[in-house]
C-alpha cells in the first residue's frame, strides 16, 4: 500500500492494512462497540477478515481505510475509512 497519511496536532490517520490492524484487537473487544454495525469484529480472526475486506476495497479503489493514532494519549484509537468513492464525480463518503 502507498503511504497515504492524514495528520494534525491531535491525530494521525495512516492506511489500515494487515501489517498494523493488530493494534485494533483490544479496541475491537470493547463492549457494545459495534452494536449498530453490520460487521462482526468480535474475534481477532473476524477483525482480520474485516480489515482484509477494507484492503481489498483499497486495491479496487472503492475505499481508503485508515487506522487512527491519538497523539494525545499516544495510543491507537480505532479505524475509519473513506468509502463509496466515485472517481468520476470526485465524491466519497466518510
Amino acid at each position: 500500500m502507498n503511504a497515504l497519511t492524514l495528520e494534525n496536532d491531535r491525530v494521525k490517520l495512516s492506511l489500515l492494512d494487515l501489517s498494523n490492524y493488530k493494534h485494533l484487537v483490544d479496541i475491537a473487544q470493547q463492549e457494545n462497540l459495534i452494536q449498530y454495525s453490520p460487521n462482526d469484529i468480535s474475534s481477532p480472526e473476524k477483525l482480520k477478515e474485516y480489515v482484509q475486506t477494507a484492503v481489498d476495497g483499497y486495491y479496487h479503489k472503492t475505499v481508503i481505510p485508515f487506522i487512527i493514532f491519538d497523539k494525545k494519549t499516544e495510543a491507537y484509537a480505532g479505524s475509519t475509512r473513506f468509502g463509496l468513492i466515485n472517481w468520476n464525480n470526485k465524491v466519497l463518503h466518510i
